[in-house]
This record gives C-alpha cells, sequence and structure tokens, in this order.
C-alpha cells in the first residue's frame, strides 16, 4: 500500500478521506496497529511515543514522518 497521499492528507488535516482508508486498513491484520495509530493521530494525540507501539519498521517510519510535519497538538 503506498502511503504518500495518506500522509498528505493526514499532514494537511483532512478527515474524511483518511477516515475512510484507516477503517478499510484496519480490516487488513498487517495493516490494522498501524490503522489504530494514525486514528490516534488523527484525533489529535501527538505522543511522540506512539511510533514505538509498532512493530513494523516503516509503519514507525509512517508514523514519524507524519508527527514530524504536524508538531505538537
Amino acid at each position: 500500500m503506498g502511503f504518500r497521499w495518506l500522509l498528505g492528507e493526514l499532514v494537511a488535516g483532512e478527515v474524511d478521506r483518511p477516515n475512510q482508508t484507516l477503517r478499510a486498513m484496519a480490516e487488513d491484520p498487517d495493516l490494522s496497529p498501524l490503522a489504530a495509530v494514525l486514528g490516534r493521530i488523527l484525533g489529535g494525540d501527538r505522543d511522540p511515543g506512539l511510533a514505538e507501539r509498532l512493530d513494523d519498521p516503516v509503519h514507525r517510519a509512517v508514523v514519524g514522518t507524519v508527527l514530524g510535519h504536524i508538531g505538537p497538538g
């Protein structure tokens, strides 16, 4: 799954399309942990430790990228 557009929308503060995508990701066992963390970020959680909840290094990088661009809530 490509994350580029999703990251752009999350960083831009978009809500509707990312929420739909996160719901679809949550149904995939490999992506559900990432979907949960990105959902928390979309809901306003800016804890830098969120990435540490993920085992996959790519998913950790995705979360780090989003948090790095949106900054503290």
